[in-house]
């Protein structure tokens, strides 16, 4: 039992990461069962329909300039916008694949070029503030946290944080 319970932390171990590295992510939704993720980003102003259509294009031929240096397939994207009283809530569904953290890195790093201070981070880190003891490599690090299956009734985690904390929820 004791062993099934360090089992089950690996998948929330992996949200909890996505959300410590990138504190720009609103929140994070993964499928165990799809592999898909779900990236939320929180801007401080309403978007208009062209800046909106401008950055899901601009989102798009970069993931896709990505894949396609690294010789890997090509991955269905979703954007989604929401409006919420004068701010604008977008969201990423990646479908299916694992993704990496060089793909998350890749599309929080547009996402912060375009918005600038109006991208709602918790914390702003600079480049001289990333640890010393980071892993040798983000992606070796998620692909070990994603390749781990369990098999238990966990099927979908919902991650947020809030003041320095991270919630994970089994939906």
């Amino acid at each position: 039992m004791q062993g099934e319970c360090h089992e089950d932390s690996y998948h929330v171990n992996l949200v909890i990461n996505i959300l410590v590295r990138f504190p720009e992510i609103f929140t994070v939704t993964y499928n165990l069962d799809s592999s898909s993720f779900s990236l939320s980003y929180m801007i401080s102003q309403k978007l208009s329909r062209e800046n909106y259509i401008s950055l899901c294009r601009q989102l798009e031929e970069n993931l896709e300039a990505y894949r396609y240096f690294k010789k890997k397939e090509s991955r269905k994207m979703e954007i989604r916008k929401k409006s919420l009283c004068g701010f604008t809530q977008l969201e990423i569904v990646l479908a299916g694949d694992s993704l990496l953290g060089n793909e998350i890195a890749l599309l929080t790093s547009i996402m912060r070029d375009h918005f600038g201070q109006d991208l709602i981070c918790e914390m702003r880190m600079e480049e001289n503030d990333l640890a010393d003891d980071e892993p040798a490599s983000w992606d070796d690090l998620l692909e070990l946290l994603l390749n781990r299956n369990p098999g238990n009734s966990t099927k979908k985690l919902f991650a947020f944080r809030d003041s320095g904390k991270v919630y994970v929820f089994d939906k």
